[in-house]
């Protein structure tokens, strides 16, 4: 397995504010990283994810409270705040991923693969 040290990207992103109501465009997504395949919410508290995905990349946007993020592979963790409506991450598929959220969270994660059980691991082998 080919192994990658994860990085932070910003996404290109814009706002325009209108009256009380501001709106957050994400352009050029699948030109600058990846064909977006799958979109989905997390909502809640308390520990999602403590898996990895052999080919799934993904990106990662705090939409409400900041979540800790711990990536791990073998003996190295990595472990940082994502902070909501401004930093996104690209995960590369082979560090074990855990979101530790905070009540009320919500996550937006943008996915290269459709959902498949059988495309998720709990452990890496070294």
């Amino acid at each position: 397995m080919d192994l990658e040290r994860p990085s932070i990207h910003y996404l290109k992103n814009t706002s325009t504010k209108d009256n009380e109501a501001e709106l957050f465009i994400l352009d050029e997504i699948e030109q600058n990283y990846f064909p977006v395949k799958r979109l989905y919410f997390i909502k809640g508290k308390g520990v999602r994810g403590a898996h990895y995905h052999k080919n799934c990349k993904q990106a990662i946007i705090a939409i409400k409270n900041t979540q800790i993020v711990k990536l791990t592979l073998g003996k190295t963790i990595i472990e940082f705040l994502l902070n909501p409506m401004i930093e996104f991450l690209i995960i590369p598929s082979n560090w074990h991923i855990e979101l530790n959220l905070a009540p009320n969270s919500i996550t937006l994660a943008l996915a290269s693969e459709v959902f498949s059980k059988t495309e998720t691991f709990s452990k890496i082998s070294e």
